[in-house]
């Protein structure tokens, strides 16, 4: 499992990244291109997103079973939000903790 320690290159915890990279490897999770792009197109805009809405923003980057795969960690470490808005199907949002300005 990752940890921070001296050994990382400073490159890694530099630029608009590097929070959600530190999130993920705070929560012993690899901090994949991927897994980034999500948390990244969650932190967009304060609004929940169902998965299939997670799934359409990003098809061109993630396959659909990577996006349910990671939502169901990044849910499990406490990153992202499972809400039940009265919906047939759960919405999911970054949690408050992370919600940050990217650098772009």
């Amino acid at each position: 499992m990752p940890k921070i320690n001296d050994d990382f290159e400073d490159h890694l915890l530099e630029g608009p990244d590097a929070e959600f990279r530190v999130e993920l490897w705070s929560c012993h999770l690899k901090a994949s291109s991927r897994r980034i792009e999500l948390l990244k197109a969650l932190n967009d805009d304060a609004s929940p997103y169902s998965l299939a809405e997670i799934t359409e923003k990003l098809k061109e980057k993630c396959s659909r079973a990577m996006i349910y795969r990671s939502v169901d960690k990044l849910v499990e470490c406490g990153l992202v939000r499972q809400l039940n808005l009265g919906r047939k199907k759960p919405a999911y949002q970054i949690a408050h903790k992370i919600r940050i300005d990217t650098w772009s």
